[in-house]
Protein backbone atom coordinates (compact mmCIF):
# COMPACT_ATOMS: atom_id res chain seq x y z
CA UNK A 1 0.00 0.00 0.00
CA UNK A 2 1.33 3.41 -0.95
CA UNK A 3 1.36 5.68 2.10
CA UNK A 4 0.31 9.26 1.53
CA UNK A 5 1.90 12.39 3.02
CA UNK A 6 1.12 13.58 6.54
CA UNK A 7 -1.55 16.00 5.39
CA UNK A 8 -3.74 13.15 4.15
CA UNK A 9 -4.17 11.52 7.55
CA UNK A 10 -7.85 12.52 7.84
CA UNK A 11 -10.31 10.03 6.42
CA UNK A 12 -13.49 11.36 4.89
CA UNK A 13 -16.99 10.23 3.97
CA UNK A 14 -18.02 9.86 0.33
CA UNK A 15 -19.77 13.23 0.55
CA UNK A 16 -16.64 14.91 1.93
CA UNK A 17 -14.47 13.37 -0.78
CA UNK A 18 -16.83 14.84 -3.39
CA UNK A 19 -16.41 18.22 -1.69
CA UNK A 20 -12.62 17.73 -1.85
CA UNK A 21 -12.87 17.10 -5.59
CA UNK A 22 -14.90 20.28 -6.05
CA UNK A 23 -12.52 22.26 -3.82
CA UNK A 24 -9.57 21.16 -5.97
CA UNK A 25 -11.38 21.89 -9.23
CA UNK A 26 -12.17 25.42 -8.03
CA UNK A 27 -8.90 26.35 -6.34
CA UNK A 28 -6.43 24.53 -8.62
CA UNK A 29 -8.34 25.83 -11.64
CA UNK A 30 -8.56 22.40 -13.21
CA UNK A 31 -11.60 20.97 -14.96
CA UNK A 32 -13.33 17.87 -13.68
CA UNK A 33 -12.40 16.01 -16.88
CA UNK A 34 -8.73 16.96 -16.51
CA UNK A 35 -8.74 15.85 -12.87
CA UNK A 36 -10.23 12.55 -14.04
CA UNK A 37 -7.44 12.27 -16.61
CA UNK A 38 -4.82 12.74 -13.87
CA UNK A 39 -6.40 9.92 -11.90
CA UNK A 40 -6.40 7.64 -14.93
CA UNK A 41 -2.76 8.39 -15.73
CA UNK A 42 -1.81 7.31 -12.20
CA UNK A 43 -3.85 4.13 -12.58
CA UNK A 44 -2.42 3.29 -15.99
CA UNK A 45 1.10 2.49 -14.77
CA UNK A 46 -0.19 0.11 -12.11
CA UNK A 47 -2.52 -1.65 -14.54
CA UNK A 48 0.15 -2.09 -17.24
CA UNK A 49 2.42 -3.74 -14.66
CA UNK A 50 -0.47 -5.91 -13.48
CA UNK A 51 -1.20 -6.99 -17.07
CA UNK A 52 2.42 -8.01 -17.62
CA UNK A 53 2.77 -9.80 -14.28
CA UNK A 54 -0.46 -11.79 -14.71
CA UNK A 55 -0.10 -12.50 -18.45
CA UNK A 56 -3.36 -10.83 -19.34
CA UNK A 57 -4.55 -11.17 -22.93
CA UNK A 58 -7.61 -8.93 -22.99
CA UNK A 59 -8.79 -6.07 -20.79
CA UNK A 60 -12.59 -5.90 -20.48
CA UNK A 61 -13.82 -2.66 -18.96
CA UNK A 62 -17.39 -2.35 -17.69
CA UNK A 63 -18.62 1.24 -17.48
CA UNK A 64 -21.65 2.75 -15.79
CA UNK A 65 -23.25 6.12 -16.45
CA UNK A 66 -21.57 8.16 -13.70
CA UNK A 67 -18.07 9.53 -13.16
CA UNK A 68 -16.73 6.06 -12.36
CA UNK A 69 -17.79 5.03 -15.85
CA UNK A 70 -16.02 8.13 -17.15
CA UNK A 71 -12.84 6.88 -15.43
CA UNK A 72 -13.38 3.58 -17.23
CA UNK A 73 -13.71 5.16 -20.68
CA UNK A 74 -10.62 7.32 -20.13
CA UNK A 75 -8.66 4.31 -18.91
CA UNK A 76 -9.78 2.25 -21.93
CA UNK A 77 -8.46 4.96 -24.24
CA UNK A 78 -5.12 5.13 -22.44
CA UNK A 79 -4.64 1.35 -22.39
CA UNK A 80 -5.60 0.99 -26.06
CA UNK A 81 -3.12 3.71 -27.05
CA UNK A 82 -0.51 1.80 -25.01
CA UNK A 83 -1.07 -1.24 -27.26
CA UNK A 84 -3.37 -3.34 -25.07
CA UNK A 85 -6.31 -5.36 -26.37
CA UNK A 86 -9.29 -3.57 -24.84
CA UNK A 87 -13.03 -4.26 -25.03
CA UNK A 88 -15.41 -1.77 -23.45
CA UNK A 89 -18.95 -2.48 -22.28
CA UNK A 90 -21.50 0.22 -21.57
CA UNK A 91 -24.24 -0.89 -19.18
CA UNK A 92 -27.69 0.49 -19.91
CA UNK A 93 -29.00 2.35 -16.89
CA UNK A 94 -31.80 4.66 -15.76
CA UNK A 95 -29.21 6.73 -13.92
CA UNK A 96 -28.37 10.16 -15.30
CA UNK A 97 -25.24 10.18 -17.44
CA UNK A 98 -22.67 12.66 -16.13
CA UNK A 99 -21.03 15.25 -18.39
CA UNK A 100 -17.59 13.79 -17.61
CA UNK A 101 -18.84 10.36 -18.61
CA UNK A 102 -20.12 11.63 -21.96
CA UNK A 103 -16.92 13.54 -22.67
CA UNK A 104 -14.72 10.51 -22.11
CA UNK A 105 -17.13 8.26 -24.02
CA UNK A 106 -16.73 10.37 -27.15
CA UNK A 107 -12.96 10.76 -26.65
CA UNK A 108 -12.68 6.99 -26.52
CA UNK A 109 -14.52 6.57 -29.81
CA UNK A 110 -12.68 9.33 -31.66
CA UNK A 111 -9.14 8.81 -30.36
CA UNK A 112 -8.89 5.01 -30.12
CA UNK A 113 -11.57 3.81 -32.54
CA UNK A 114 -13.10 1.61 -29.84
CA UNK A 115 -16.87 1.31 -30.02
CA UNK A 116 -18.31 0.31 -26.61
CA UNK A 117 -20.64 -2.68 -26.63
CA UNK A 118 -24.04 -2.09 -25.10
CA UNK A 119 -25.28 -4.36 -22.33
CA UNK A 120 -29.06 -4.10 -22.03
CA UNK A 121 -29.97 -7.67 -20.99
CA UNK A 122 -28.37 -10.78 -19.52
CA UNK A 123 -27.96 -12.09 -23.08
CA UNK A 124 -25.32 -9.39 -23.61
CA UNK A 125 -23.06 -10.57 -20.77
CA UNK A 126 -19.70 -11.55 -22.32
CA UNK A 127 -17.67 -14.66 -21.59
CA UNK A 128 -14.89 -13.90 -19.13
CA UNK A 129 -11.78 -16.03 -19.47
CA UNK A 130 -8.87 -16.90 -17.22
CA UNK A 131 -6.49 -14.51 -18.98
CA UNK A 132 -8.95 -11.62 -19.03
CA UNK A 133 -8.68 -8.60 -16.76
CA UNK A 134 -12.07 -7.20 -15.80
CA UNK A 135 -12.00 -3.54 -14.77
CA UNK A 136 -14.98 -2.47 -12.69
CA UNK A 137 -16.01 1.11 -13.49
CA UNK A 138 -19.72 0.61 -12.91
CA UNK A 139 -20.58 2.60 -9.79
CA UNK A 140 -17.53 3.61 -7.74
CA UNK A 141 -17.88 5.69 -4.61
CA UNK A 142 -21.30 7.03 -5.60
CA UNK A 143 -22.93 3.62 -5.92
CA UNK A 144 -25.96 2.91 -3.78
CA UNK A 145 -28.32 0.03 -3.16
CA UNK A 146 -30.71 -1.35 -4.21
CA UNK A 147 -29.18 -2.15 -7.61
CA UNK A 148 -31.36 -2.60 -10.67
CA UNK A 149 -31.82 -6.17 -11.91
CA UNK A 150 -29.39 -5.85 -14.85
CA UNK A 151 -26.54 -4.45 -12.76
CA UNK A 152 -27.16 -6.98 -10.00
CA UNK A 153 -26.93 -9.80 -12.53
CA UNK A 154 -23.81 -8.41 -14.18
CA UNK A 155 -21.92 -8.12 -10.89
CA UNK A 156 -22.83 -11.72 -10.04
CA UNK A 157 -21.70 -12.78 -13.53
CA UNK A 158 -18.31 -11.10 -13.00
CA UNK A 159 -17.92 -12.60 -9.53
CA UNK A 160 -18.66 -16.11 -10.83
CA UNK A 161 -16.01 -15.84 -13.55
CA UNK A 162 -12.37 -16.96 -13.45
CA UNK A 163 -11.08 -13.58 -14.70
CA UNK A 164 -8.91 -11.28 -12.62
CA UNK A 165 -10.90 -8.27 -11.38
CA UNK A 166 -9.66 -4.75 -10.67
CA UNK A 167 -11.95 -2.06 -9.23
CA UNK A 168 -11.55 1.66 -9.82
CA UNK A 169 -11.84 3.72 -6.60
CA UNK A 170 -14.47 1.55 -4.86
CA UNK A 171 -15.74 -1.93 -5.84
CA UNK A 172 -19.24 -1.42 -7.18
CA UNK A 173 -21.85 -2.00 -4.49
CA UNK A 174 -19.47 -1.67 -1.54
CA UNK A 175 -20.26 1.07 1.01
CA UNK A 176 -17.42 3.57 1.33
CA UNK A 177 -18.50 4.84 4.76
CA UNK A 178 -18.96 3.28 8.20
CA UNK A 179 -21.93 5.33 9.35
CA UNK A 180 -23.89 2.31 10.52
CA UNK A 181 -23.60 -1.48 10.72
CA UNK A 182 -24.49 -3.26 7.47
CA UNK A 183 -25.19 -6.87 6.50
CA UNK A 184 -22.90 -7.39 3.51
CA UNK A 185 -24.21 -10.91 2.90
CA UNK A 186 -27.42 -9.40 1.58
CA UNK A 187 -25.71 -7.01 -0.84
CA UNK A 188 -24.41 -7.65 -4.35
CA UNK A 189 -20.82 -6.35 -4.50
CA UNK A 190 -17.94 -6.73 -6.93
CA UNK A 191 -15.22 -9.04 -5.58
CA UNK A 192 -11.97 -7.51 -6.80
CA UNK A 193 -8.45 -8.88 -6.65
CA UNK A 194 -7.10 -5.32 -6.60
CA UNK A 195 -8.68 -1.93 -5.95
CA UNK A 196 -7.13 1.36 -7.03
CA UNK A 197 -8.64 3.95 -4.71
CA UNK A 198 -8.16 7.69 -5.09
CA UNK A 199 -6.20 9.91 -2.68
CA UNK A 200 -7.06 8.29 0.67
CA UNK A 201 -8.25 4.86 1.78
CA UNK A 202 -12.01 4.68 2.13
CA UNK A 203 -12.73 3.96 5.78
CA UNK A 204 -14.63 0.75 5.12
CA UNK A 205 -11.57 -0.66 3.29
CA UNK A 206 -9.75 -0.83 6.62
CA UNK A 207 -12.10 -3.45 8.07
CA UNK A 208 -11.93 -7.21 7.61
CA UNK A 209 -15.49 -7.18 6.22
CA UNK A 210 -14.35 -5.32 3.11
CA UNK A 211 -11.33 -7.46 2.19
CA UNK A 212 -13.25 -10.13 0.19
CA UNK A 213 -14.44 -7.30 -2.06
CA UNK A 214 -11.46 -4.91 -2.27
CA UNK A 215 -8.66 -7.49 -2.32
CA UNK A 216 -5.39 -5.58 -2.05
CA UNK A 217 -6.15 -1.87 -2.15
CA UNK A 218 -3.67 0.63 -3.53
CA UNK A 219 -3.86 4.35 -2.82
CA UNK A 220 -3.49 6.51 -5.93
CA UNK A 221 -2.51 10.12 -5.27
CA UNK A 222 -4.47 12.13 -7.85
CA UNK A 223 -3.35 15.54 -6.59
CA UNK A 224 -6.31 16.75 -4.55
CA UNK A 225 -5.28 19.95 -2.76
CA UNK A 226 -3.90 19.19 0.72
CA UNK A 227 -5.08 22.42 2.36
CA UNK A 228 -8.67 21.11 2.16
CA UNK A 229 -8.04 19.31 5.44
CA UNK A 230 -7.52 22.52 7.40
CA UNK A 231 -11.19 23.44 7.20
CA UNK A 232 -12.83 20.01 6.86
CA UNK A 233 -13.50 18.11 10.07
CA UNK A 234 -13.23 14.38 10.57
CA UNK A 235 -13.10 12.13 13.62
CA UNK A 236 -11.43 9.29 11.69
CA UNK A 237 -7.70 9.28 10.94
CA UNK A 238 -5.03 7.18 9.24
CA UNK A 239 -1.75 6.81 11.13
CA UNK A 240 1.16 7.47 8.76
CA UNK A 241 4.90 7.61 9.30
CA UNK A 242 4.78 11.37 8.82
CA UNK A 243 2.31 11.64 11.71
CA UNK A 244 4.49 9.54 13.99
CA UNK A 245 7.53 11.68 13.21
CA UNK A 246 5.72 14.73 14.59
CA UNK A 247 6.27 13.33 18.11
CA UNK A 248 10.01 13.25 18.89
CA UNK A 249 11.77 10.41 20.64
CA UNK A 250 14.32 12.35 22.69
CA UNK A 251 17.21 11.03 24.81
CA UNK A 252 18.71 14.07 26.58
CA UNK A 253 22.47 14.10 27.16
CA UNK A 254 22.25 14.58 30.94
CA UNK A 255 19.79 11.78 31.65
CA UNK A 256 19.84 8.54 33.60
CA UNK A 257 17.73 5.40 33.78
CA UNK A 258 15.33 7.13 36.14
CA UNK A 259 14.69 9.77 33.50
CA UNK A 260 12.97 7.21 31.30
CA UNK A 261 10.54 5.78 33.79
CA UNK A 262 10.02 2.65 35.86
CA UNK A 263 7.52 0.15 34.46
CA UNK A 264 5.74 -2.57 36.43
CA UNK A 265 4.73 -5.57 34.32
CA UNK A 266 2.38 -8.16 35.82
CA UNK A 267 2.79 -11.19 33.61
CA UNK A 268 3.26 -14.91 33.33
CA UNK A 269 2.04 -18.16 34.86
CA UNK A 270 3.37 -21.69 34.94
CA UNK A 271 4.09 -22.65 31.31
CA UNK A 272 3.62 -19.09 30.05
CA UNK A 273 6.68 -17.23 31.30
CA UNK A 274 7.68 -16.50 27.71
CA UNK A 275 4.96 -13.83 27.67
CA UNK A 276 6.64 -12.08 30.60
CA UNK A 277 10.04 -12.28 28.90
CA UNK A 278 8.73 -10.85 25.63
CA UNK A 279 6.79 -8.01 27.25
CA UNK A 280 9.81 -7.08 29.39
CA UNK A 281 12.21 -7.17 26.46
CA UNK A 282 9.83 -5.11 24.33
CA UNK A 283 9.60 -2.49 27.06
CA UNK A 284 13.35 -2.20 27.59
CA UNK A 285 14.13 -2.13 23.86
CA UNK A 286 11.65 0.73 23.49
CA UNK A 287 13.69 2.78 25.93
CA UNK A 288 12.13 2.34 29.36
CA UNK A 289 14.76 3.05 32.02
CA UNK A 290 13.69 0.40 34.53
CA UNK A 291 11.42 -2.61 34.31
CA UNK A 292 10.19 -4.70 37.22
CA UNK A 293 8.27 -7.82 36.24
CA UNK A 294 5.95 -9.41 38.79
CA UNK A 295 5.67 -13.18 38.22
CA UNK A 296 4.81 -16.43 40.06
CA UNK A 297 7.82 -17.67 42.01
CA UNK A 298 8.58 -20.63 39.70
CA UNK A 299 9.52 -18.20 36.91
CA UNK A 300 12.31 -16.45 38.82
CA UNK A 301 15.24 -18.31 37.22
CA UNK A 302 13.66 -18.07 33.77
CA UNK A 303 13.25 -14.28 33.93
CA UNK A 304 16.62 -13.57 35.55
CA UNK A 305 18.36 -15.73 32.96
CA UNK A 306 16.45 -14.69 29.85
CA UNK A 307 16.47 -10.97 30.55
CA UNK A 308 18.99 -9.94 33.23
CA UNK A 309 18.26 -6.26 32.54
CA UNK A 310 14.82 -6.60 34.18
CA UNK A 311 14.19 -6.75 37.90
CA UNK A 312 11.84 -9.41 39.26
CA UNK A 313 9.06 -9.16 41.81
CA UNK A 314 8.13 -12.59 43.17
CA UNK A 315 4.54 -13.58 43.87
CA UNK A 316 3.78 -15.74 46.91
CA UNK A 317 2.23 -18.36 44.64
CA UNK A 318 4.47 -20.70 42.69
CA UNK A 319 2.38 -21.06 39.54
CA UNK A 320 -0.06 -18.14 39.23
CA UNK A 321 -0.37 -14.47 40.14
CA UNK A 322 -2.18 -14.29 43.47
CA UNK A 323 -1.31 -10.78 44.67
CA UNK A 324 -0.32 -7.63 42.80
CA UNK A 325 2.06 -5.07 44.34
CA UNK A 326 1.17 -1.40 44.87
CA UNK A 327 1.93 0.90 41.96
CA UNK A 328 3.35 3.76 44.08
CA UNK A 329 6.98 3.19 43.05
CA UNK A 330 6.28 2.98 39.31
CA UNK A 331 5.46 5.41 36.51
CA UNK A 332 3.32 3.02 34.44
CA UNK A 333 1.92 -0.53 34.47
CA UNK A 334 1.25 -3.38 32.03
CA UNK A 335 -0.89 -6.31 33.13
CA UNK A 336 -2.14 -9.47 31.47
CA UNK A 337 0.29 -11.29 29.16
CA UNK A 338 0.32 -14.97 30.10
CA UNK A 339 -1.31 -14.58 33.54
CA UNK A 340 -4.12 -17.07 32.85
CA UNK A 341 -7.59 -16.90 34.38
CA UNK A 342 -7.11 -18.92 37.57
CA UNK A 343 -9.52 -18.04 40.40
CA UNK A 344 -6.69 -16.61 42.53
CA UNK A 345 -5.50 -14.44 39.64
CA UNK A 346 -9.04 -13.31 38.88
CA UNK A 347 -9.64 -12.24 42.47
CA UNK A 348 -6.26 -10.50 42.71
CA UNK A 349 -6.78 -8.53 39.48
CA UNK A 350 -10.36 -7.41 40.15
CA UNK A 351 -9.49 -6.44 43.73
CA UNK A 352 -6.40 -4.48 42.69
CA UNK A 353 -7.75 -2.73 39.58
CA UNK A 354 -9.77 0.02 41.36
CA UNK A 355 -6.66 1.09 43.30
CA UNK A 356 -4.51 1.79 40.22
CA UNK A 357 -3.34 5.39 39.96
CA UNK A 358 -0.71 5.16 37.18
CA UNK A 359 -1.12 4.93 33.40
CA UNK A 360 -1.83 1.31 32.52
CA UNK A 361 -2.00 -1.13 29.61
CA UNK A 362 -4.42 -4.03 30.12
CA UNK A 363 -3.92 -6.96 27.75
CA UNK A 364 -4.52 -10.65 27.08
CA UNK A 365 -5.75 -12.74 30.03
CA UNK A 366 -6.44 -9.63 32.12
CA UNK A 367 -8.99 -8.69 29.46
CA UNK A 368 -10.46 -12.19 29.52
CA UNK A 369 -10.91 -11.89 33.27
CA UNK A 370 -12.59 -8.50 32.88
CA UNK A 371 -14.71 -9.82 30.00
CA UNK A 372 -15.93 -12.74 32.10
CA UNK A 373 -16.77 -10.35 34.94
CA UNK A 374 -18.77 -8.09 32.62
CA UNK A 375 -20.64 -11.05 31.14
CA UNK A 376 -21.48 -12.17 34.69
CA UNK A 377 -23.03 -8.80 35.45
CA UNK A 378 -20.24 -7.32 37.56
CA UNK A 379 -19.70 -3.56 37.48
CA UNK A 380 -16.24 -2.77 36.14
CA UNK A 381 -14.53 0.59 36.35
CA UNK A 382 -11.27 1.22 34.55
CA UNK A 383 -8.43 3.39 35.94
CA UNK A 384 -7.69 6.80 34.47
CA UNK A 385 -5.16 6.86 31.62
CA UNK A 386 -6.05 3.30 30.70
CA UNK A 387 -5.31 1.51 27.41
CA UNK A 388 -6.75 -1.91 26.64
CA UNK A 389 -5.37 -3.98 23.76
CA UNK A 390 -7.79 -6.77 22.82
CA UNK A 391 -7.85 -8.88 19.69
CA UNK A 392 -11.38 -9.35 18.27
CA UNK A 393 -12.26 -12.47 20.29
CA UNK A 394 -11.03 -10.89 23.54
CA UNK A 395 -13.12 -7.81 22.81
CA UNK A 396 -16.18 -9.90 21.97
CA UNK A 397 -15.94 -11.48 25.42
CA UNK A 398 -16.40 -7.98 26.81
CA UNK A 399 -19.16 -6.67 24.52
CA UNK A 400 -20.85 -9.79 23.12
CA UNK A 401 -20.22 -11.63 19.84
CA UNK A 402 -20.16 -9.54 16.66
CA UNK A 403 -20.80 -11.16 13.29
CA UNK A 404 -19.20 -8.32 11.35
CA UNK A 405 -16.14 -6.22 12.09
CA UNK A 406 -18.11 -3.05 11.31
CA UNK A 407 -20.48 -3.86 14.19
CA UNK A 408 -17.49 -4.46 16.45
CA UNK A 409 -16.00 -1.13 15.39
CA UNK A 410 -19.13 0.77 16.41
CA UNK A 411 -19.12 -1.00 19.78
CA UNK A 412 -15.41 -0.20 20.16
CA UNK A 413 -16.13 3.51 19.85
CA UNK A 414 -19.11 3.28 22.23
CA UNK A 415 -17.11 1.30 24.82
CA UNK A 416 -14.16 3.73 24.71
CA UNK A 417 -16.37 6.76 25.31
CA UNK A 418 -18.52 5.02 27.94
CA UNK A 419 -15.56 3.92 30.10
CA UNK A 420 -13.24 6.85 29.20
CA UNK A 421 -10.46 4.53 28.00
CA UNK A 422 -8.37 4.01 24.88
CA UNK A 423 -9.12 0.76 23.03
CA UNK A 424 -6.56 -0.72 20.64
CA UNK A 425 -8.42 -3.39 18.64
CA UNK A 426 -5.67 -5.49 17.10
CA UNK A 427 -5.70 -6.80 13.55
CA UNK A 428 -4.84 -5.69 10.03
CA UNK A 429 -5.11 -1.86 10.16
CA UNK A 430 -5.40 -1.99 13.95
CA UNK A 431 -8.02 0.54 15.08
CA UNK A 432 -7.58 2.82 18.09
CA UNK A 433 -10.70 4.31 19.65
CA UNK A 434 -10.04 7.32 21.87
CA UNK A 435 -12.17 8.39 24.87
CA UNK A 436 -13.31 11.48 22.92
CA UNK A 437 -14.76 9.36 20.10
CA UNK A 438 -11.88 9.82 17.65
CA UNK A 439 -10.81 6.76 15.68
CA UNK A 440 -7.37 6.00 14.27
CA UNK A 441 -6.44 3.23 11.83
CA UNK A 442 -2.86 2.01 11.50
CA UNK A 443 -1.11 1.94 8.13
CA UNK A 444 1.84 -0.29 9.08
CA UNK A 445 2.04 -4.05 9.60
CA UNK A 446 1.52 -7.27 7.67
CA UNK A 447 0.60 -10.93 8.35
CA UNK A 448 4.08 -11.66 9.75
CA UNK A 449 2.68 -10.24 13.00
CA UNK A 450 0.31 -13.22 13.26
CA UNK A 451 2.72 -15.10 15.48
CA UNK A 452 2.76 -16.21 19.12
CA UNK A 453 3.93 -13.46 21.49
CA UNK A 454 3.45 -10.57 19.06
CA UNK A 455 0.79 -9.02 21.31
CA UNK A 456 3.00 -9.41 24.39
CA UNK A 457 5.69 -7.36 22.66
CA UNK A 458 3.12 -4.71 21.74
CA UNK A 459 2.08 -4.44 25.41
CA UNK A 460 5.71 -3.93 26.35
CA UNK A 461 6.21 -1.25 23.70
CA UNK A 462 3.12 0.79 24.59
CA UNK A 463 3.57 0.55 28.36
CA UNK A 464 7.24 1.52 27.94
CA UNK A 465 6.15 4.71 26.18
CA UNK A 466 3.67 5.42 28.98
CA UNK A 467 6.44 4.95 31.56
CA UNK A 468 8.61 7.42 29.63
CA UNK A 469 5.91 10.09 29.91
CA UNK A 470 3.99 9.84 26.64
CA UNK A 471 0.25 10.33 27.03
CA UNK A 472 -2.14 7.49 26.24
CA UNK A 473 -2.98 8.88 22.79
CA UNK A 474 0.63 9.24 21.62
CA UNK A 475 1.76 5.99 23.27
CA UNK A 476 -1.02 4.10 21.47
CA UNK A 477 -0.38 5.58 18.03
CA UNK A 478 3.42 5.37 18.22
CA UNK A 479 3.39 1.91 19.74
CA UNK A 480 1.01 0.40 17.20
CA UNK A 481 2.79 2.01 14.24
CA UNK A 482 6.27 1.03 15.49
CA UNK A 483 5.15 -2.57 16.11
CA UNK A 484 3.76 -2.86 12.58
CA UNK A 485 6.73 -1.11 10.98
CA UNK A 486 9.09 -3.66 12.52
CA UNK A 487 7.20 -6.36 10.63
CA UNK A 488 7.25 -4.30 7.42
CA UNK A 489 11.03 -3.90 7.54
CA UNK A 490 11.42 -7.60 8.32
CA UNK A 491 9.25 -8.46 5.31
CA UNK A 492 11.27 -6.10 3.09
CA UNK A 493 14.34 -8.19 3.87
CA UNK A 494 12.68 -11.14 2.15
CA UNK A 495 11.55 -12.94 5.30
CA UNK A 496 8.40 -15.07 5.04
CA UNK A 497 7.90 -15.78 8.75
CA UNK A 498 8.81 -14.00 11.96
CA UNK A 499 9.17 -14.65 15.69
CA UNK A 500 7.96 -12.18 18.28
CA UNK A 501 11.58 -11.78 19.37
CA UNK A 502 12.39 -10.62 15.81
CA UNK A 503 10.06 -7.65 16.38
CA UNK A 504 12.07 -6.75 19.48
CA UNK A 505 15.34 -6.87 17.54
CA UNK A 506 13.99 -4.30 15.01
CA UNK A 507 12.84 -1.71 17.58
CA UNK A 508 16.12 0.22 18.19
CA UNK A 509 16.81 0.60 14.47
CA UNK A 510 13.35 2.01 13.78
CA UNK A 511 13.32 4.32 16.80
Amino acid sequence: IKILPFYCMKLYTAEQIHKWDQYTIKNARISSVDLMEKAVLRCEEFILNFIQKNRINTVKIFCGSGNNGGDGYALARRLALAGQMVIVYHVESKRVTSNENQTNYFRLIHESNIQPKLIKSTNDFPNLEKNDLVIDALLGIGGTHPLDELLDGLIKHINNSVAKVLAIDVPSGLPADINEPVDLDNLTIIKANETLTFQIPKTFFLLADAYPYTGNFNIIDIGLLPDFEYDENSSVYYITEELIKQTPFNRPKFSNKGTFGHLLIISGSYGKFGAAVLASQGALRTGCGLVTTHIPSSGNVILQTAIPEAMVSIDDNEKVISKIPSDENYTAIAVGPGIGTDAKTTEALLTWLPSVTKPIVIDADALNIIGNAIQNGQDISFPENCIITPHPKEFDRMIGTCKYSINRLHKQIEFATKYNITIILKGAHTSIAMPNGELYFNSSGNPLLATAGSGDVLSGIISSLLAQGYNTSDASKIGVYLHGKCADVFLSKGKKTMLASDIISMIPELL
